[in-house]
Protein backbone atom coordinates (compact mmCIF):
# COMPACT_ATOMS: atom_id res chain seq x y z
CA UNK A 1 0.00 0.00 0.00
CA UNK A 2 2.80 2.48 1.05
CA UNK A 3 4.70 1.67 -2.03
CA UNK A 4 1.57 2.24 -4.20
CA UNK A 5 1.09 5.49 -2.76
CA UNK A 6 4.79 6.59 -3.46
CA UNK A 7 4.81 5.51 -6.89
CA UNK A 8 1.21 7.63 -7.48
CA UNK A 9 3.21 10.65 -5.91
CA UNK A 10 5.88 10.10 -7.82
CA UNK A 11 3.92 9.65 -10.99
CA UNK A 12 2.23 13.13 -9.92
CA UNK A 13 4.84 15.02 -9.59
CA UNK A 14 6.45 13.85 -12.76
CA UNK A 15 2.58 14.90 -14.26
CA UNK A 16 3.13 18.09 -12.98
CA UNK A 17 6.75 18.67 -14.29
CA UNK A 18 5.66 17.74 -17.88
CA UNK A 19 2.75 19.86 -17.92
CA UNK A 20 5.05 22.78 -16.47
CA UNK A 21 7.62 22.26 -19.15
CA UNK A 22 4.76 22.11 -21.78
CA UNK A 23 3.37 25.04 -20.08
CA UNK A 24 6.36 26.81 -20.19
CA UNK A 25 7.41 26.00 -23.93
CA UNK A 26 3.50 27.25 -25.18
CA UNK A 27 4.43 30.36 -23.01
CA UNK A 28 7.74 30.97 -24.47
CA UNK A 29 6.42 30.53 -28.02
CA UNK A 30 3.44 32.80 -27.40
CA UNK A 31 6.15 35.52 -26.20
CA UNK A 32 7.94 35.10 -28.93
CA UNK A 33 5.08 35.34 -31.17
CA UNK A 34 3.77 38.13 -29.14
CA UNK A 35 7.27 40.24 -29.29
CA UNK A 36 7.74 39.30 -32.59
CA UNK A 37 4.13 40.73 -33.40
CA UNK A 38 4.84 43.79 -31.40
CA UNK A 39 7.98 44.22 -32.82
CA UNK A 40 6.70 44.01 -36.69
CA UNK A 41 4.08 46.50 -35.91
CA UNK A 42 6.81 48.91 -34.32
CA UNK A 43 8.65 48.70 -37.21
CA UNK A 44 5.41 49.00 -39.80
CA UNK A 45 4.64 51.76 -37.98
CA UNK A 46 7.70 53.54 -37.92
CA UNK A 47 8.34 52.84 -41.56
CA UNK A 48 4.30 54.64 -42.52
CA UNK A 49 5.67 57.63 -40.54
CA UNK A 50 9.08 57.93 -41.95
CA UNK A 51 7.49 58.00 -45.44
CA UNK A 52 4.84 60.60 -44.41
CA UNK A 53 7.77 62.74 -42.85
CA UNK A 54 10.86 61.95 -45.34
CA UNK A 55 9.99 60.33 -48.08
CA UNK A 56 8.94 61.04 -51.48
CA UNK A 57 5.21 62.46 -51.22
CA UNK A 58 2.69 59.46 -53.02
CA UNK A 59 -1.26 59.19 -52.86
CA UNK A 60 -0.17 56.70 -49.47
CA UNK A 61 1.51 59.97 -47.65
CA UNK A 62 -1.62 62.10 -48.52
CA UNK A 63 -4.13 59.56 -47.23
CA UNK A 64 -2.33 59.13 -43.84
CA UNK A 65 -1.75 62.93 -43.31
CA UNK A 66 -5.37 63.54 -44.05
CA UNK A 67 -6.70 60.87 -41.68
CA UNK A 68 -4.09 63.01 -39.17
CA UNK A 69 -4.63 66.38 -39.55
CA UNK A 70 -8.72 66.12 -40.06
CA UNK A 71 -8.47 67.70 -43.54
CA UNK A 72 -6.54 67.45 -47.15
CA UNK A 73 -2.92 68.26 -47.14
CA UNK A 74 -3.33 70.52 -49.53
CA UNK A 75 -5.82 73.24 -48.33
CA UNK A 76 -4.96 76.12 -51.28
CA UNK A 77 -7.11 78.61 -52.90
CA UNK A 78 -7.74 76.99 -55.97
CA UNK A 79 -6.26 79.96 -58.04
CA UNK A 80 -3.40 78.46 -57.36
CA UNK A 81 -3.81 75.45 -59.27
CA UNK A 82 -4.76 77.51 -62.85
CA UNK A 83 -1.86 79.30 -61.73
CA UNK A 84 0.29 75.94 -61.67
CA UNK A 85 -1.52 74.50 -64.84
CA UNK A 86 -0.67 77.65 -67.10
CA UNK A 87 2.94 77.66 -65.57
CA UNK A 88 3.47 74.03 -66.45
CA UNK A 89 2.15 74.73 -69.90
CA UNK A 90 4.75 77.89 -70.69
CA UNK A 91 7.55 77.10 -72.65
CA UNK A 92 10.81 75.86 -70.48
CA UNK A 93 14.11 73.88 -70.99
CA UNK A 94 14.26 70.83 -69.02
CA UNK A 95 18.00 70.53 -67.43
CA UNK A 96 19.69 67.87 -65.11
CA UNK A 97 22.55 67.44 -62.49
CA UNK A 98 23.94 65.00 -60.71
CA UNK A 99 24.35 65.60 -56.79
CA UNK A 100 26.90 64.36 -55.11
CA UNK A 101 25.40 61.25 -53.86
CA UNK A 102 25.08 60.73 -57.91
CA UNK A 103 21.14 61.01 -57.32
CA UNK A 104 19.77 63.01 -60.84
CA UNK A 105 18.43 66.73 -60.11
CA UNK A 106 16.30 68.03 -62.71
CA UNK A 107 14.91 71.78 -62.93
CA UNK A 108 13.36 74.06 -65.81
CA UNK A 109 14.94 76.61 -67.26
CA UNK A 110 12.98 79.53 -67.82
CA UNK A 111 15.05 82.67 -69.87
CA UNK A 112 13.99 86.02 -69.99
CA UNK A 113 15.18 87.79 -72.95
CA UNK A 114 17.71 90.73 -71.94
CA UNK A 115 17.58 89.21 -68.46
CA UNK A 116 18.87 91.42 -65.76
CA UNK A 117 19.56 88.79 -63.52
CA UNK A 118 19.02 84.69 -62.72
CA UNK A 119 16.72 83.51 -59.79
CA UNK A 120 16.79 80.21 -58.53
CA UNK A 121 13.60 79.17 -57.23
CA UNK A 122 13.61 76.38 -54.25
CA UNK A 123 10.20 75.02 -53.91
CA UNK A 124 8.95 73.36 -49.79
CA UNK A 125 8.50 70.13 -48.38
CA UNK A 126 5.96 68.02 -50.17
CA UNK A 127 5.43 70.68 -52.64
CA UNK A 128 6.52 71.46 -56.09
CA UNK A 129 7.76 74.00 -58.92
CA UNK A 130 4.95 74.81 -60.38
CA UNK A 131 2.63 75.25 -57.52
CA UNK A 132 4.84 77.61 -55.21
CA UNK A 133 6.05 79.86 -57.91
CA UNK A 134 2.63 79.44 -59.83
CA UNK A 135 2.37 83.35 -58.85
CA UNK A 136 5.70 84.63 -58.51
CA UNK A 137 6.96 83.26 -61.40
CA UNK A 138 5.45 85.28 -64.18
CA UNK A 139 6.02 88.68 -62.49
CA UNK A 140 9.56 87.60 -62.28
CA UNK A 141 10.51 86.72 -65.42
CA UNK A 142 7.98 89.98 -66.69
CA UNK A 143 10.56 91.99 -64.49
CA UNK A 144 13.80 90.83 -66.81
CA UNK A 145 14.93 87.96 -64.22
CA UNK A 146 15.90 84.35 -66.33
CA UNK A 147 14.23 81.49 -63.75
CA UNK A 148 15.80 78.41 -62.01
CA UNK A 149 12.79 76.17 -61.37
CA UNK A 150 14.29 72.97 -59.53
CA UNK A 151 13.00 69.87 -58.34
CA UNK A 152 14.43 69.62 -54.68
CA UNK A 153 15.79 65.74 -54.17
CA UNK A 154 13.22 63.25 -53.35
CA UNK A 155 10.52 65.22 -54.62
CA UNK A 156 8.73 66.01 -58.75
CA UNK A 157 11.71 64.27 -61.32
CA UNK A 158 14.48 64.78 -59.18
CA UNK A 159 16.02 61.20 -57.43
CA UNK A 160 17.05 60.44 -54.01
CA UNK A 161 15.63 58.66 -51.13
CA UNK A 162 14.76 60.85 -47.98
CA UNK A 163 14.15 64.30 -47.60
CA UNK A 164 16.69 66.48 -45.08
CA UNK A 165 14.78 69.11 -44.98
CA UNK A 166 17.42 71.25 -46.34
CA UNK A 167 20.21 69.79 -44.87
CA UNK A 168 21.48 68.03 -47.83
CA UNK A 169 19.55 70.06 -49.91
CA UNK A 170 21.54 72.99 -49.23
CA UNK A 171 24.46 71.06 -51.49
CA UNK A 172 22.07 70.38 -54.22
CA UNK A 173 21.82 74.53 -54.32
CA UNK A 174 25.26 75.03 -54.40
CA UNK A 175 25.19 72.74 -57.56
CA UNK A 176 23.20 74.31 -59.05
CA UNK A 177 24.68 77.36 -58.53
CA UNK A 178 27.94 76.01 -60.29
CA UNK A 179 25.26 75.12 -63.24
CA UNK A 180 24.31 78.72 -63.62
CA UNK A 181 28.11 79.48 -63.25
CA UNK A 182 28.88 77.24 -66.50
CA UNK A 183 26.35 78.05 -68.33
CA UNK A 184 24.99 81.53 -67.95
CA UNK A 185 28.02 83.24 -66.95
CA UNK A 186 27.60 87.05 -66.29
CA UNK A 187 24.68 88.14 -64.30
CA UNK A 188 24.12 88.50 -60.99
CA UNK A 189 22.07 85.33 -59.12
CA UNK A 190 19.36 85.68 -56.76
CA UNK A 191 18.07 82.71 -54.39
CA UNK A 192 14.26 82.42 -53.78
CA UNK A 193 12.90 79.81 -51.68
CA UNK A 194 9.39 79.13 -50.09
CA UNK A 195 9.01 77.03 -46.53
CA UNK A 196 11.43 74.28 -46.59
CA UNK A 197 13.39 76.08 -50.15
CA UNK A 198 13.68 79.37 -47.45
CA UNK A 199 15.32 77.08 -44.89
CA UNK A 200 17.24 75.57 -47.86
CA UNK A 201 18.52 78.69 -49.62
CA UNK A 202 19.13 80.02 -45.97
CA UNK A 203 21.75 77.35 -45.63
CA UNK A 204 23.47 78.24 -49.17
CA UNK A 205 23.76 81.99 -47.48
CA UNK A 206 26.14 80.29 -44.72
CA UNK A 207 28.35 78.77 -47.02
CA UNK A 208 31.32 80.83 -49.07
CA UNK A 209 29.51 81.92 -52.18
CA UNK A 210 30.25 83.65 -55.49
CA UNK A 211 30.33 87.34 -55.83
CA UNK A 212 27.12 86.91 -58.05
CA UNK A 213 24.95 85.72 -55.17
CA UNK A 214 23.36 89.64 -54.76
CA UNK A 215 20.35 88.26 -52.32
CA UNK A 216 18.50 86.00 -50.82
CA UNK A 217 14.53 85.79 -50.38
CA UNK A 218 13.54 83.89 -47.61
CA UNK A 219 9.31 82.62 -47.16
CA UNK A 220 8.78 81.15 -44.16
CA UNK A 221 11.78 79.29 -43.42
CA UNK A 222 12.68 77.77 -40.27
CA UNK A 223 16.19 78.01 -38.01
CA UNK A 224 15.73 73.92 -37.60
CA UNK A 225 13.71 70.84 -38.71
CA UNK A 226 13.68 69.42 -35.57
CA UNK A 227 11.41 71.80 -33.70
CA UNK A 228 9.29 71.79 -36.97
CA UNK A 229 8.87 67.93 -37.07
CA UNK A 230 8.42 67.57 -33.67
CA UNK A 231 5.91 69.98 -33.09
CA UNK A 232 3.96 68.53 -35.70
CA UNK A 233 4.10 64.75 -35.14
CA UNK A 234 2.88 66.16 -31.69
CA UNK A 235 0.18 68.10 -32.95
CA UNK A 236 -1.21 65.44 -34.84
CA UNK A 237 -0.35 62.25 -32.54
CA UNK A 238 -0.18 63.96 -28.66
CA UNK A 239 1.80 61.69 -26.58
CA UNK A 240 3.35 59.57 -29.02
CA UNK A 241 4.90 62.29 -30.73
CA UNK A 242 7.98 62.48 -29.19
CA UNK A 243 8.66 58.60 -29.26
CA UNK A 244 7.69 58.70 -33.19
CA UNK A 245 10.19 61.81 -33.97
CA UNK A 246 12.79 59.46 -32.09
CA UNK A 247 11.77 56.47 -34.12
CA UNK A 248 11.82 58.25 -37.36
CA UNK A 249 14.99 59.99 -36.56
CA UNK A 250 16.37 56.59 -35.52
CA UNK A 251 14.94 54.62 -39.36
CA UNK A 252 16.53 57.71 -41.20
CA UNK A 253 20.01 57.31 -39.60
Amino acid sequence: MKKACQKKRTDTKKAIRAFAKKAGRVAAGSGLVLGGLALATGALYTEIMTSVIARRRTAGTDAIITLAMGGAPDSHDPIYDEWAEALRNTPTQTVAIRSRENYVLRGRWYPSENAKRIVILVHGWHSCWDLDFSGSAPFLHKEGCSLLLIDQRCHGESGGDLISYGIKEKDDVLLWLEWVERTHPGLPVYLCGVSMGAATVLMVAGESLSGRIRGVIADCGYSSPTPVIKGTLTHTLGKWGAPTYMAIDLNCR
